[in-house]
């Protein structure tokens, strides 16, 4: 078995809501990450830039946390 976090987490999605039309989407921690950082609102079009706040950093946190714990009962 491969544990990678493409394996893990492809299907995890984040809400997000457009600061320009409000539109409510969801978009996976996958696009998220080929996108460097910027996604497309499907409904008005517009460039978002996400920025990592405390939030985003704490589940990031808790997810490498989860990784190597994973790892470590392997």
């Amino acid at each position: 078995m491969s544990l990678n976090f493409d394996s893990l987490f492809d299907d995890v999605e984040l809400d997000f809501n457009c600061p320009e039309c409000e539109f409510s989407f969801e978009v996976s921690i996958k696009e998220l990450s080929k996108a460097n950082n910027i996604i497309t609102c499907p409904n008005c079009n517009v460039d978002i830039k996400v920025q990592h706040d405390a939030s985003l950093d704490k589940l990031l946190s808790r997810c490498l946390i989860f990784i190597f714990e994973i790892l470590y009962l392997i």
